[in-house]
C-alpha cells in the first residue's frame, strides 16, 4: 500500500484511511453515538464510553447488510441502515450491562 499525499497536510495518510466509505461509516457511527447518548443513555455515562461499542456495532451491522445484500439503506458503499441498527443494539446492550 502506498501513502497518500494531500497538499495542504504536513504529513501523508495511509491508503486505507482515505477510503470514503470508511470515513462515512465512521461519521455515521459517531452520529449514532451522540444520538443514543442524548436519547437513551444513562446520565452518568459519557458519550466517549459508548463510542467503541458503536463502532463495533456499526461494523457488524454493515457486514450483515453486505452479506444479506439488503437493498434498502445504502449510501454509496455503506449499509447505513443495518449498520445503525447494529450500533443501536450494541449501544443498548452496553447501556444495560455493567456498573453505573
Amino acid at each position: 500500500m502506498a501513502d497518500i499525499t494531500i497538499p495542504w497536510l504536513p504529513f501523508t495518510l495511509p491508503e486505507w484511511l482515505a477510503v470514503p466509505a470508511l470515513t462515512l461509516g465512521f461519521l455515521i457511527a459517531s452520529v449514532n453515538v451522540f444520538l443514543f447518548h442524548i436519547l437513551a443513555a444513562r446520565p452518568e455515562r459519557s458519550a466517549l464510553y459508548f463510542w467503541p461499542f458503536a463502532l463495533v456495532g456499526f461494523t457488524a451491522g454493515h457486514f450483515v447488510g453486505l452479506v444479506l445484500d439488503v437493498p434498502l439503506g445504502m449510501l454509496g458503499d455503506v449499509y447505513w441502515l443495518t449498520g445503525s441498527i447494529g450500533a443501536w443494539l450494541i449501544l443498548a446492550l452496553a447501556n444495560a450491562v455493567g456498573r453505573p
